[in-house]
């Protein structure tokens, strides 16, 4: 008797046991998400970037002083973080180092998107996107160590594979182009 009664606390212990292992680490409430990876109760905006998911390569113009440019090539990546709903873009240089990386998650209640964005090495800065006259503009509000004021930048789809992004700041009271590049998209 004393035995048949240990005998069924050690098998309701052996089966808790293992019944919790077998649950153990997994969401009781996963996030059910679209063939893009997008949750599927998302805001519809979230659609927004999707053009940027995947590997590019990129060729750019970046404005370094008055009048004075430098032209690169670098890679980019795009991907959805696990919450579904925050993209991650991280950009390399030609030798395949990091050299910054920025977030956009839409947010419901302004109607717009906060992003961040972090050079390698460097603070992490803040800045907007929304909807402009048909087209996904990026801003920054606010003047910039060198002066620059209200920078603004521009996607354009080109096709399913390539897009642009020309980038603005107003210094003094001209508007200078700070940035022009090319992403097509690659098999990485």
């Amino acid at each position: 008797m004393i035995i048949m009664k240990n005998f069924n606390k050690i098998i309701m212990i052996l089966t808790v046991g293992i019944l919790s292992k077998a649950t153990f680490g997994q969401n009781p409430n996963p996030i059910n998400k679209d063939e893009y990876g997008i949750r599927v109760d998302a805001p519809k905006e979230t659609y927004q970037y999707l053009f940027k998911l995947g590997w590019y390569e990129t060729k750019y113009k970046l404005l370094v002083g008055p009048n004075e440019y430098k032209e690169g090539k670098g890679k980019s990546r795009n991907y959805l973080d696990k919450d579904g709903l925050t993209y991650i873009e991280k950009n390399y240089d030609e030798e395949g180092k990091v050299t910054d990386t920025a977030t956009y998650k839409f947010n419901i209640s302004t109607n717009k998107w906060d992003n961040t964005y972090t050079p390698k090495g460097d603070e992490t800065v803040n800045f907007n996107a929304e909807i402009r006259d048909g087209t996904l503009t990026e801003y920054r509000n606010g003047v910039d160590s060198y002066g620059g004021k209200n920078a603004r930048w521009i996607y354009k789809i080109i096709n399913d594979s390539t897009y642009t992004y020309q980038g603005f700041k107003t210094y003094g009271n001209q508007e200078y182009e700070t940035i022009f590049s090319t992403a097509t998209r690659t098999e990485e």
